[in-house]
């Protein structure tokens, strides 16, 4: 893939003000990308249902519980190969998620999905990432 049709199938985030005018300088690769994040995306989805339906049967409580394991096992694993960073905010809004599941009358919101969403939105917005910068991170934490 060239870099121009990286840049223009949004693979790339881009910096046109530096250098000279007209020039764009490849900043770094956006995270959480392309058909492998439509398939996690899934699989939160896939996550949040089985827990909505956990309060109706004890089996579909068993499947969910198991399912909820692994899918935080994959999406482990899908982060460090992203070289996502656990900050302070990624890590709070993980835990509230997986807190708020744990709630029999809550657990029917799709938080699993909305905390993937929210990774992926403090990963590639500069934004987000300037905020987080600022917010002191966890105790041992180096950045």
């Amino acid at each position: 893939m060239t870099d121009k049709s990286a840049r223009k199938g949004g693979d790339f985030k881009t910096n046109k003000s530096a250098g000279k005018a007209g020039q764009e300088q490849k900043l770094a690769p956006k995270k959480l990308v392309g058909l492998t994040f439509y398939i996690m995306l899934m699989i939160a989805i896939i996550k949040d249902v089985l827990d909505a339906l956990a309060n109706l049967t004890l089996i579909l409580s068993l499947l969910s519980i198991v399912f909820s394991f692994l899918a935080v096992l994959i999406f482990g694993v899908y982060y460090y190969i992203n070289k996502v960073k656990p900050t302070t905010r990624k890590v709070v809004t993980w835990a509230v998620a997986i807190l708020l599941d744990s709630i029999p009358f809550i657990s029917f919101l799709p938080l699993f999905a909305i905390g993937f969403i929210l990774t992926r939105i403090f990963e590639n917005s500069k934004l987000a990432r300037t905020v987080v910068s600022k917010v002191p991170s966890a105790p041992g934490y180096k950045k």
